[in-house]
């Protein structure tokens, strides 16, 4: 029995592993997320202040002319959004998170099995639990790493073509 508890002990490792993986790359995301769209909309209202009260190009804000702050932040604004959208930050984060609950879950379901195994002391049905957390783990990670992989560009298509 003790090798049975030890194989199931490995696989929930396995799957705390990968949680604390999700854990840590959906906060990032998030974060980067709303950091680009807070960004965005800072700029974009900075943009409309300053230039309805724009009457000479050439006033200066400190020692910056207006139009330059201007220029300024639409830059921001268009690289903040480019970058939320090129990198889909959102959908990260959502995807992540789904996984990880999953594998929250599958964790709790796998435990208590666990628990009932130790009851009736059947190491037999121990391991194979345990190989049914670590086969589901992967599972779980391999459709979310699949789908996220399936919604970047196909760098052939993006590849200029040799003549």
């Amino acid at each position: 029995m003790y090798e049975a508890v030890e194989a199931f002990r490995e696989a929930i490792n396995y799957a705390q592993e990968q949680v604390e993986w999700y854990d840590f790359y959906a906060g990032l995301k998030l974060t980067l997320f709303r950091t680009a769209g807070v960004l965005a909309i800072v700029s974009a209202t900075l943009i409309t202040f300053l230039s309805a009260n724009l009457k000479d190009p050439e006033q200066k804000i400190g020692r910056v002319k207006r139009k330059n702050i201007i220029a300024l932040l639409a830059v921001v604004s268009a690289i903040s959004v480019s970058l939320s959208s090129f990198f889909e930050w959102r959908s990260s984060w959502e995807s992540h998170r789904h996984a990880q609950f999953k594998l929250e879950a599958l964790i709790k379901t796998a435990t208590i099995k666990k628990l009932e195994l130790q009851q009736g002391a059947n190491a037999a049905e121990l391991f194979v639990l345990a190989g049914w957390l670590t086969d589901n783990v992967q599972t779980i990670v391999s459709e979310e790493t699949s789908k996220f992989y399936s919604s970047q560009p196909d760098i052939s298509e993006i590849t200029p073509k040799k003549r």
